[in-house]
């Protein structure tokens, strides 16, 4: 449910009070206490541009709904710069693609024609005027059809559904920076982008709290499902943002020597909730602490389960089931290989020869390739475990290596 501003005056007045300051912006989160760890970057999560995913092609009743109306949507777009997949993922989240609603992108106050081109423009108009204004300040470009920003896009979608507090404060419990990320936390933005974001508490009368539970796409799936964060025009890709976005809430953005044990919240929480389910989280670090999980195995099973990219990878990470350490994994991309889902590649002796989302394993150690991904200083991500205690590393950022026979790759096919 949208949380609509009454009237445009008001929406000019809470544009004016977000953008007068970064200070007005800490007021409004002033409840939030809580640390968190801020790497001080945007990422790139969304993107589509990468056929290292596979999990990011939408429904079909969802294309269908959309290719019947793109073209008045890229006609909106033509008339107010804002990306037509933007347009589009919010006519999902309003009124379901509605044709026949007075209000189809429910904006306060309007009472226009009635057709779908001449609304989008409305909504539109009212995203440059009103809703970017009222970003983070580092937000507050005004939108173009294609190349914007896809932490921009998330935040002028906060916007437009009201910047709830309660949303940031979700933020924060899913990993993220309540200051910096609070369109995170947000369902009407990222509602089952990822197994991080699935299902989201969501306010469902105004002025309350969160007090339901979501089952529908966020607005930017919508969006970076249909091309938005490339701008491509195509109806569906493969998603890999999912699996970069997942990487970038378990994993540090820097490499740090070993040992090094402390975890980012959200993968602490990750393994916690896969060690009560009986899945597998690999060695525990007991130095300056107890830090279950950092182990290279359970941070490539955990990504790419918690991701959505594969959620069978090492036997669904399940015990009973046969997940184990990096031998138990390569038997499982073997088998997959074999099926058809993973294709194993061959003569890898450099990163041109890789795509992000490449997996990497050999008997001993497994990590995962990311290519440039903005705010994460290395090509690559991974975690040690260390039988001598020397070589334990979190979850972080590194660089890819061991090329010309040392590991075995495996790229899993895009749509598998």
């Amino acid at each position: 449910m949208k949380k609509i501003f009454k009237n445009l005056s008001l929406v000019f007045l809470v544009s004016i009070f977000l953008s007068s300051s970064a200070g007005a912006q800490t007021d409004i989160y002033q409840e939030l206490q809580t640390p968190f760890y801020d790497p001080g970057s945007s990422s790139s999560s969304g993107s589509c541009t990468s056929s290292g995913g596979g999990i990011g092609v939408l429904p079909s009743d969802i294309t269908d709904a959309i290719n019947k109306l793109k073209s008045d949507y890229v006609k909106a777009s033509q008339a107010t710069n804002v990306p037509w997949q933007l347009l589009a993922g919010i006519h999902y989240r309003e009124t379901n693609f509605s044709t026949t609603s007075s209000n189809m992108f429910q904006i306060s106050g309007y009472s226009g024609p009635g057709d779908v081109v001449t609304q989008a423009i409305a909504a539109g108009n009212f995203i440059q005027k009103y809703a970017v204004p009222g970003n983070l300040p580092n937000h507050r470009a005004p939108l173009q059809q294609t190349g914007s920003d896809a932490e921009e896009i998330k935040d002028t979608l906060f916007s437009y559904n009201g910047r709830a507090v309660a949303y940031a404060q979700q933020a924060q419990s899913l990993g993220f920076n309540p200051q910096t990320q609070p369109y995170e936390g947000s369902p009407y933005v990222m509602n089952n982008y990822d197994t991080v974001h699935k299902d989201m508490g969501i306010i469902t009368h105004d002025g309350g709290g969160i007090d339901g539970v979501d089952t529908r796409f966020g607005a930017f799936v919508i969006y970076a499902g249909i091309g938005g964060s490339s701008g491509s025009s195509t109806t569906g890709c493969s998603v890999s943002g999912s699996l970069m976005q997942t990487i970038l809430n378990y994993a540090w953005p820097d490499y740090h020597n070993a040992p090094y044990c402390p975890e980012k919240d959200a993968y602490k929480t990750a393994i916690q909730s896969a060690s009560n389910n009986g899945q597998y989280i690999g060695g525990t670090c007991t130095i300056g602490g107890t830090w279950p999980g950092v182990d290279c195995g359970a941070f490539v099973t955990r990504v790419m389960i918690d991701s959505g990219t594969d959620p069978g990878y090492n036997y669904g990470g399940k015990l009973s089931a046969g997940a184990g350490n990096t031998i138990a994994q390569q038997q499982y991309l073997d088998q997959q290989v074999a099926a058809g889902k993973y294709t194993k590649l061959s003569n890898v002796n450099s990163t041109s020869d890789l795509q992000p989302g490449d997996i990497a394993i050999n008997d001993v150690h497994t990590y995962i390739y990311v290519g440039q991904l903005p705010g994460f200083n290395g090509n690559s991500a991974s975690a040690s475990f260390s039988s001598t205690g020397e070589s334990w590393r979190a979850p972080m950022a590194s660089n890819a290596y061991g090329f010309g026979g040392e590991f075995t790759w495996y790229r899993l096919k895009a749509g598998a």
